[in-house]
């Protein structure tokens, strides 16, 4: 119930960017232009649905396999984490395209302050509730918005706004899976 929660929460915008990821890379030798035409073909490709179940599933798993006493606690981090990924790629990414990923990202260029303060505040937060366990969690969403800034440059030549969401749900299963531990 609480993924089912979380993922309505977002009404399924950062699932449905996964599926369209996964769908760019089911096409092996196509140009980034058409990797963005199936992005927005309203199609699921067996390589989209697969890395939505499998980010899911694990997603799952992980919530399962933390410790009980520390759940709410390691659910707020592994957001936390997922934001601040994003807010990464907003920071640190260039858009390919004209649509609401370009949106977030022509509002974060030359923010660094604003980028700063984000990451103090998680900072501060995770320290708060999980000590460095928490620190780990939200410094590997870090990593994730950087290696999905370097991946959208290769899929669609440019961070878009399903990279946006497919970097919030690819991060908070990496930070789930490093506050089981």
């Amino acid at each position: 119930m609480t993924l089912a929660f979380l993922l309505v929460l977002t009404g399924l915008q950062h699932v449905d960017g996964l599926v369209d990821v996964g769908n760019a890379l089911g096409i092996r030798k196509a140009s980034v232009e058409e990797r963005i035409m199936i992005a927005h073909a309203w199609i699921v490709t067996r390589t989209g649905a697969f890395m939505a179940i499998l980010v899911s599933l694990c997603t799952l798993l992980f919530i399962f396999l933390i410790k009980p006493e520390a759940i709410i606690q390691s659910l707020i981090i592994a957001e936390i984490s997922a934001k601040l990924a994003m807010v990464t790629c907003a920071w640190q990414g260039f858009s390919s395209q004209k649509g609401l990923g370009s949106i977030f990202i022509a509002s974060m260029k030359k923010r660094h302050s604003l980028y700063l303060f984000s990451l103090v505040i998680s900072m501060l937060i995770s320290v708060l509730l999980l000590s460095l366990k928490g620190v780990l969690a939200v410094t590997l969403g870090i990593v994730v918005g950087g290696v999905m800034i370097v991946s959208s440059k290769r899929i669609f030549g440019g961070v878009t706004g399903d990279i946006f969401g497919a970097t919030n749900e690819i991060a908070r299963m990496i930070a789930l899976f490093a506050l089981v531990w």
